[in-house]
């Protein structure tokens, strides 16, 4: 579609155009022995939920005050009698970092079934059931063929 317009205008693509998924997704794991995933690197957000910025810099504000907090109690003594070595799966600090993340994933998921689920417009197009949960999607697709075929 875009193509004509962009020929009419003189742009020249400087390799092969092409596309790329942009749906969510996370990693399964979000935190192990000495590491935190944070932001993008954590779990990515499709572009029309919105979210991705937000909850990026949240997951990363978040993990480095976690961390601080998890060296602070590991030099005192407290649950990190070890340091930094301590900052495994186990660790509290650690654990508070994947639940967060998990529930931020588990927050996304709503916002998106709610968004797209509120787009009545085009409720035929493979664009949007896929984007429905299982259940919306076949309500919709039944409406809309009930709509598209002639009364007799």
């Amino acid at each position: 579609m875009i193509a004509p317009v962009l020929r009419d205008r003189g742009y020249r693509p400087y390799g092969a155009i092409r596309g790329a998924p942009a749906g969510g997704q996370r990693l399964q794991a979000f935190c192990g022995d000495a590491w935190m995933a944070v932001g993008d690197a954590a779990q990515a957000y499709d572009p029309l939920s919105s979210q991705g910025v937000d909850k990026a810099l949240k997951s990363a504000s978040d993990a480095g005050h976690l961390i601080h907090y998890a060296l602070e109690d590991s030099s005192q003594g407290e649950d990190c009698s070890q340091g930094a070595a301590e900052l495994d799966a186990r660790n509290p600090y650690v654990v508070r970092h994947d639940e967060a993340q998990r529930r931020m994933w588990d927050e996304y998921l709503r916002r998106r079934a709610f968004y797209y689920g509120a787009v009545r417009r085009w409720p035929g197009e493979a664009f949007w059931r896929r984007r429905l949960p299982v259940e919306q999607a076949a309500a919709d697709a039944d409406e809309h063929r009930l709509r598209a075929s002639p009364s007799v």
